[in-house]
Formats: C-alpha cells, sequence, structure tokens
C-alpha cells in the first residue's frame, strides 16, 4: 500500500504511467500483430521498405512543424499557445504540401529504375502522413500544456488499433510493404481526426484568441525553435534515413527489413517509458527555475532511466535465439544477433531523449547543434568507411553502433557540464 499511496501523491508519477498506459496499449498491440505479420503475411524485403518509408516520413514530420510546437509548453499566456500552436500546424501543412511536389517531381522525373523511386506509388502517402502526425504531435505539446495526458495516451492507442488490423486486412491485395505503409498511414490519419475532435469537443472556446498579427509575432518571438532546434532534429532524423537508405542500398531489402523489426522490437520496449516520460518532464522543467532542483531532478531520473535500459540489455542478451527461430521462422535468424547489437546504441539513445528537454530548458541548443553536426560526420564516416574497409553487414553495424554510443553519451554529459556551469553562475551571483 505504501507505493500506491506514494504513486497516488506524487503528481509527475501519476502523469507520466497515464501517458505510459497509452503507449503499453499501443506498444502491447504491435507487439502481438508484428510476430504474426513477419511469419505469415511479409517478408524481410517487404519490412525493408517499409522501413524505408519510415525513416523517410520521420525525416519529414521531425521538421514539418520547424519546432515551434516545442515552445507551446513553456508559454504562461493562453494566447500566445494557441497561436504558436496554429503557427505549428500552419508550417506542418506547408511541409506537406511540398512534400507531395517533391515526390511528385522525384516519381515522374525519374527513370523506371532509379532509386529515388524505390516506394513506387507508396511514396504518395508522405504527405498525409507528415500532415496527419505533424498535426498530433503539435495538439500533443499543446494537451500537455494543459496537462490533458489522457488525451495525449488516447491518440497513442487509436493509432495503433487501427494500423494494425489495416495492415493484415490489405495484405491479400498488397503483399509487398504498400500493405504496412498504409496501415501505419491509416493509423496516423485516425489518431489526427482523434485529436481534432478532441480538441474541438473541449477546448474550442480558445479559439477566440487567434490572431494572425499574433501568428506573426510569434514567428519572429520564437525563432531559436527553427533557428537551433531544428536543425539538430533535422541532423538526428537524417542520420536515421542515411543509415536506412546505406543498408538498403549495399545490402539489399532483406537486410535492412531484419533492421526495421529489431528497431520495432526495441522500440516497444524503450517507446512506452520515453515518450511519456520526455513530455511529463519537459513540462516539469518548464516551471522549475531553480537549478539545483533541477540538476537534482535530472541526476535522479538519469539513475531510474539508466537501470531500466540496463534491464532490456540483459533481457536482449539472455533470450535465446533458437526461440526466435521456432516463433518467427528460418528467414528471421539474424533479427536476434541484430537486436544485440542495436540495443547497445539504442538503450542509451532511450535514455538521452527521454532527458533531451533539459538541454531546451537550459537553452543549449547551440551546443547541441555542434554535437549533432559532428553527430552526423563521424556517423557518414563509420558507415562508408567500415563498408570500404571490409565490406560486412554486420561488421559495418557495429562501427555504426560505436559511433552512436558515443554521441548519445556525449549528448548527456553535455547536459551535466550544462547544468554545473549554470549552478556556478549562479552561485557567483549569489555571491
Amino acid at each position: 500500500m505504501g507505493i500506491v499511496k506514494r504513486i497516488q501523491n506524487d503528481t509527475f508519477i501519476r502523469q507520466v504511467l497515464t501517458l505510459a498506459g497509452g503507449n503499453i496499449g499501443g506498444q502491447l498491440v504491435l507487439f502481438l500483430s508484428l510476430p504474426l505479420l513477419q511469419r505469415y503475411f511479409y517478408s524481410p524485403g517487404s519490412f525493408g521498405l517499409f522501413t524505408v518509408y519510415v525513416s523517410l516520413s520521420e525525416l519529414l514530420i521531425n521538421i514539418s512543424g520547424l519546432k515551434y510546437e516545442y515552445g507551446i509548453v513553456p508559454l504562461r499566456r493562453h494566447k500566445k499557445a494557441l497561436n504558436l500552436l496554429f503557427t505549428s500546424i500552419v508550417t506542418v501543412f506547408t511541409t506537406s504540401i511540398l512534400t507531395l511536389l517533391g515526390y511528385a517531381a522525384v516519381y515522374f522525373g525519374s527513370s523506371a529504375g532509379s532509386e529515388l523511386r524505390v516506394l513506387g506509388l507508396s511514396g504518395f502517402l508522405l504527405p498525409v502522413s507528415v500532415f496527419c502526425w505533424g498535426t498530433v504531435n503539435a495538439l500533443g505539446y499543446w494537451f500537455n500544456r494543459e496537462k490533458h495526458y489522457g488525451r495525449i495516451s488516447g491518440s497513442k492507442w487509436v493509432s495503433s488499433l487501427v494500423s494494425e488490423p489495416v495492415k493484415f486486412a490489405v495484405q491479400p491485395r498488397l503483399s509487398s510493404g504498400a500493405g504496412l505503409i498504409s496501415g501505419r498511414v491509416a493509423g496516423q490519419f485516425a489518431a489526427c481526426i482523434y485529436m481534432c475532435i478532441l480538441f474541438w469537443k473541449h477546448q474550442r472556446h480558445y479559439l477566440r484568441l487567434y490572431s494572425p498579427r499574433e501568428m506573426r509575432r510569434m514567428l519572429k518571438e520564437e525563432r531559436r525553435y527553427p533557428f537551433y532546434i531544428m536543425p539538430g532534429a533535422l541532423i538526428t532524423a537524417l542520420i536515421t534515413a542515411i543509415y536506412v537508405n546505406f543498408f538498403s542500398h549495399y545490402f539489399g531489402p532483406e537486410k535492412t527489413g531484419v533492421l526495421g523489426v529489431s528497431v520495432s522490437y526495441l522500440g516497444v520496449a524503450f517507446g512506452i517509458v520515453s515518450g511519456a516520460f520526455g513530455q511529463v518532464f519537459f513540462r516539469r522543467i518548464s516551471e522549475e527555475d531553480n537549478y539545483t532542483r533541477l540538476s537534482a531532478l535530472f541526476r535522479r531520473f538519469l539513475l531510474v532511466l539508466s537501470a531500466m535500459a540496463a534491464a532490456v540489455i540483459l533481457f536482449i542478451y539472455l533470450f535465446p535465439n533458437s526461440w526466435v527461430t521456432a516463433l518467427l521462422g528460418e528467414r528471421w535468424t539474424q533479427t536476434l544477433p541484430v537486436m544485440r547489437i542495436m540495443v547497445l546504441w539504442m538503450s542509451i539513445a532511450f535514455v538521452s531523449s527521454a532527458l533531451s528537454f533539459i538541454h531546451i530548458r537550459l537553452h543549449n541548443q547551440r551546443g547541441l547543434l555542434i554535437l549533432e553536426v559532428i553527430h552526423l560526420v563521424l556517423v557518414l564516416a563509420a558507415l562508408y568507411g567500415s563498408y570500404v574497409w571490409r565490406g560486412d553487414f554486420f561488421f559495418t553495424l557495429c562501427a555504426f553502433s560505436l559511433v552512436q554510443i558515443i554521441h548519445y553519451l556525449a549528448v548527456i554529459l553535455s547536459a551535466f557540464l550544462f547544468l554545473n556551469k549554470k549552478n556556478k553562475e549562479l552561485t557567483n551571483r549569489e555571491k
């Protein structure tokens, strides 16, 4: 009963658990459906095509709102927050239109055998993914500001409950990765409709605060987000797109499919907590002005998240490979070996991403951007250098993973250093 009472009395824990509930539900649906999709419906090559689509769509979604959505939570005035929300959605819509025009130019302007056309007609779903999930993200930060965490949680449920059945239903007609892509887009569309309905039903009274003049003002006042945060997010998403397309080009769609499925399984483990914790953590640190308490909060949850990451690593390494083969079939025998490499850097990335909002709170965007630029250079060197040297899939994957480990450890360390710097500056001012 002591633990139950502590949870009931700790607002932070309750908010994280509320968001995690939606993540658990969404990830559970994915976890249950993914083995069936692998064994009976889609080949590694199909998952390879799907992985390429996901990497490209995530790249575009990450930059679609120019990161203006990050500014919604810290703003105190409703009028400013509401107009920044609309600013973010307008930029998302603009990005989706540009995506449509850009892919149309690629599809109709390149030769039939060009790698640029690898997605085929499925590529025309990219603008739908960009607009729907970009809007979900923007509204998610609005609901975070309003502390309506159950609504954010519900969007995860809706997305998974729609996307996974669609993947099964369309497979007889779309046996390639197009079936997987269609399911993902259907889930994103349903989540977008769900979030828009909730906003209209419960918070449309805020629409009276809409002002084109205020939107233009917010574009200027919050320009640090597109100038400093968005480029870093772009590089992070670009690295994902680069390594996915690199493995697809040099090792084939089957290897890429195994890689993508491995990331999906690890995402089930890490995604439950990371997104939920990050949202609530952002809200909490936005309200905290004392750098000493901020440092203590950061260290406390760094230890908690590190312990969780270590538990996932231990589980992956103890899980027998024979069980994977028995469950998924012979064509997926390399899944667990790939996961054992990927989990080493994804576990650190999980900790880093869950705590990443500390850099925004500390206004450390420039330092983080420098780290991301170095990150991109090292990833390119690792991928192409290891391929030229050995030309081996697992060796290249290990080289890439090593760079990822170094980068995410550096990001965590930089947060420590910046917090200490702020504390020293505060102490000196008090003296």
